[in-house]
């Protein structure tokens, strides 16, 4: 049963009270447009949100990607890792700024040998080291110069 079915069996009811259905099909709109107004905008706000979110993320991985390390830091590294050298594994396509070059230009200058392998999905760690002994070195080294790069695992043998 549709909507003219349904008016054309109120008629009787409709004409005999014109305003009061009016008024109540008025309130009705105003109700619904108030309501999608209403949703429209929340969705519309938290659409905003994640759209900021995603700006910011962007604006901090480009800001990391241009850090450079100093000479003085580069030098201070590179006498770092020489004292436990190692294999260090890097995964193909990872390098994506000045700060991954420097650092993977490090390693190679200290002695280290460098490994390109796949990167595995869910893995947290962007460089992975095949000892302990090593990978506590890396972490020393990065925390005492100051290099936010916390993305040192190791490798299970």
């Amino acid at each position: 049963m549709g909507i003219w079915e349904t008016i054309e069996r109120e008629k009787a009811l409709i004409a005999g009270a014109p305003w009061s259905c009016a008024s109540l099909v008025i309130a009705s709109l105003v109700a619904g447009s108030l309501a999608g107004y209403w949703f429209s905008s929340t969705l519309y706000a938290e659409r905003l949100a994640t759209m900021q979110e995603r700006l910011d993320y962007r604006q901090e991985k480009l800001d990391d990607a241009n850090q450079k390390l100093t000479e003085a830091q580069m030098s201070a590294l590179i006498d770092g890792l020489s004292a436990s050298p190692s294999t260090v594994t890097v995964p193909e396509g990872w390098v994506q700024g000045d700060l991954d070059t420097q650092i993977i230009e490090a390693f190679q200058k200290s002695g280290w040998t460098v490994e390109v392998g796949a990167y595995h999905a869910g893995a947290d760690e962007a460089l992975t080291v095949e000892d302990k002994t090593a990978q506590d070195a890396v972490l020393k080294t990065f925390k005492d110069l100051g290099i936010d790069y916390k993305a040192v695992g190791r490798i299970e043998k």
